[in-house]
């Protein structure tokens, strides 16, 4: 009896490497990377040629007038691309964004130049915004990770060298504004700037404004007065609601932008409310606001 037990816990281990290789063999295939051009040919062959294994077209998720699949020029050649958004129908939070580009050599192809896609990567919104001054506008994708972790911000600009949209900047988003801001002189750059909000804990946020410069995202600090005027409106507005009022912390945010709209008076009158009152939270976050209040002070030496 236990020699037979053994035989059949062996034989049923031997089928189930089996069968699992078979699985890792089907769903590994090499993913199509190129198709032949065909005459009077239609997007939706086309855009079936790529799509991945056990994936359907779907819309992004924060749009209810997206279409799972744009034609339309990404990279200012005049020329048109297939950019094609997906989901799982098997795993949740998995999806994605293909886009297809034609190479003219002797036979036109469509060629895969963006594949994003995988766990977490599920297309909440994209963005197309001129973020270098080049006159041509970069591809901005928002991919939802999670409740709790928010989502995902990838930079894309198109590489002609290289035939292939490259990553040119990453940041993680609760909440997002992209437009041309103006510096304190109210003059734009015509370079498009990111505001990133960052969620700390319930409706408080930790927010920078970023843009391109240097090969990368560094902080815009010159828009900084404009933005965070708004910053300072949000935060007095969220602190006048019972629940909200009595949070250290969000207390604090509004210093923070108080100070980065040049206003430090009002900071300076915020941390003396914030002393008189000590909301919860305040005892442990003394030296912080500490910093602010100093760096309130220097700002009249200057």
């Amino acid at each position: 009896m236990t020699k037979r037990m053994a035989a059949a816990i062996i034989f049923t281990l031997l089928i189930s490497i089996f069968s699992q290789s078979i699985f890792l063999r089907i769903n590994d295939r090499p993913a199509i990377t190129m198709a032949q051009s065909r005459k009077g040919e239609n997007i939706k062959d086309i855009v079936a040629d790529f799509l991945p294994e056990n994936m359907e077209l779907s819309p992004f998720m924060m749009s209810k007038r997206a279409k799972s699949i744009i034609y339309k020029d990404l990279d200012g050649d005049k020329e048109k691309e297939i950019l094609f958004t997906f989901k799982s129908v098997k795993e949740d939070n998995t999806g994605g964004l293909i886009i297809l580009k034609k190479e003219k050599k002797e036979k036109e192809e469509w060629k895969e130049v963006l594949r994003d896609f995988g766990k977490g990567r599920l297309v909440c919104n994209i963005y197309y915004e001129d973020i270098d001054g080049d006159n041509k506008d970069e591809l901005l994708l928002g991919s939802f990770i999670g409740a709790s972790e928010g989502n995902d911000l990838k930079v894309y600009k198109f590489n002609e060298d290289d035939f292939e949209f490259e990553l040119i900047g990453e940041e993680g988003y609760h909440k997002i504004l992209i437009r041309d801001m103006p510096d304190s002189e109210g003059k734009c750059d015509g370079k498009s700037e990111i505001a990133i909000w960052q969620r700390a804990t319930g409706d408080v946020y930790a927010i920078k404004v970023l843009r391109y410069g240097e090969e990368r995202l560094v902080e815009a600090r010159d828009v900084y007065p404009y933005y965070f005027s708004r910053v300072v409106d949000y935060y007095k507005s969220e602190l006048k609601k019972d629940y909200n009022k009595n949070n250290a912390l969000m207390w604090y945010y509004l210093v923070d932008a108080q100070l980065k709209s040049n206003k430090p008076k009002e900071a300076l009158n915020t941390i003396h409310e914030v002393k008189k009152n000590r909301p919860d939270g305040y005892d442990k976050m003394k030296k912080m606001f500490y910093k602010l209040e100093k760096q309130a002070i220097s700002s009249f030496k200057l």
